[in-house]
């Protein structure tokens, strides 16, 4: 039997946006961060998502937690799974903060194109 991807959920709001951080205390230019910011809300749930521009094939995604600020994440919801659909239609992978960050691994792969996951 064949299963059927959940609909997108869109975002409600995407900024665009560039941190410029200084090299020295002249301002001379540093590094600079060029992102697209996604919010998610839906369900009583928010869940953010942020793909920098040099790497614009991946999106790591927080989240869902309880709306409005919460920190906890929600698992296993139709929301998280139309988040994931939104995102699978623009990005190649997708990734999740893994929680033991001193593993040495920052992200874990949520999904990527062509593991077989719709």
């Amino acid at each position: 039997m064949a299963t059927h991807a959940p609909p997108p959920i869109a975002p409600v709001e995407i900024i665009h946006s560039v941190d410029v951080i200084p090299a020295d205390d002249q301002g001379n230019h540093g590094e600079s961060y060029n992102y697209l910011d996604y919010l998610f809300v839906g369900d009583g749930l928010t869940a953010r998502a942020r793909s920098y521009l040099d790497t614009i094939e991946t999106v790591v995604l927080h989240g869902p937690a309880r709306a409005p600020n919460g920190v906890e994440r929600v698992v296993g919801t139709a929301f998280e799974e139309g988040v994931l659909a939104y995102l699978k239609l623009r990005y190649r992978r997708i990734e999740r903060l893994n929680p033991a960050i001193r593993t040495g691994r920052p992200y874990d792969i949520v999904w990527q194109e062509g593991d077989g996951a719709a």
